[in-house]
């Protein structure tokens, strides 16, 4: 998993904030084998220090420059139907770390206009809550890479 950022905060399409615990990582598998690749976990995420060699994905957003060291997640329930529905999400907010964007804010708005939503269409991105931890379900073929958010 790759660590993509902190501090999040959503945007509900119901006018509601959703802050999770600024210590809390954006998570994200672009592989799927340890989470599912359209989902993004934020949860607690504790480096120990040591040092690792990037994936070619982790290298690419987090920048080549970036020392990339180990960490742990303790991985909550998979099962969607183990989580309480918060609502959709209208954009996401979130600070960038790494030596390419480190320290930056960055926010992504769901389902805006574009291209991406001219060639793909509309798409709902659903936020879930387990306890104190978060889950952002993007729908299948959705496009989150080195770049962040790119679809829907």
């Amino acid at each position: 998993m790759i660590c993509k950022g902190f501090a999040v905060s959503f945007d509900l399409e119901d006018g509601s904030k959703i802050d999770a615990p600024a210590s809390f990582a954006l998570l994200h598998d672009p592989t799927g084998r340890h989470w599912k690749k359209t989902s993004i976990l934020i949860a607690p995420f504790h480096r120990d220090g040591v040092d690792v060699e990037p994936s070619s994905a982790a290298k690419a957003y987090l920048g080549s420059r970036h020392s990339t060291k180990q960490g742990d997640v303790d991985l909550p329930p998979r099962p969607l139907s183990a989580w309480d529905y918060e609502g959709d999400v209208e954009q996401i907010w979130y600070t960038r770390h790494g030596s390419k964007y480190g320290g930056r804010r960055f926010r992504h708005r769901f389902n805006s206009s574009g291209l991406q939503r001219l060639v793909r269409g509309v798409g709902r991105a659903r936020l879930y809550s387990h306890g104190r931890l978060y889950r952002l379900e993007l729908p299948r073929g959705a496009a989150v890479d080195d770049r962040g958010f790119l679809w829907p």
